[in-house]
C-alpha cells in the first residue's frame, strides 16, 4: 500500500523570511521554481545553485 503525503508550508510572521536552495535554478523547471519562490508572499530569500554560475540564465536570475 503506498501512502500520499501532502507538504504543507507553514505561515510565518511577517518579521521573519525564509530562505530557499535551488539545486539546478538554470534548467527548464530549476527556472520556474526560483521564480515561483521570488514571487512567494513573505520574503522568501531565494538561493541558487548552478554548475556554471557564469551562464546566462544564471545571470539573468542573479
Amino acid at each position: 500500500m503506498t501512502s500520499t503525503t501532502t507538504a504543507r508550508v507553514p505561515t510565518t510572521p511577517a518579521s521573519t523570511t525564509t530562505t530557499a536552495l535551488v539545486s539546478g535554478g538554470t534548467g527548464a523547471r530549476g527556472t520556474r521554481v526560483v521564480h515561483a519562490l521570488a514571487a512567494w508572499p513573505g520574503g522568501t530569500t531565494v538561493r541558487m545553485l548552478t554548475r556554471i554560475p557564469a551562464s546566462a540564465r544564471a545571470r539573468a536570475l542573479a
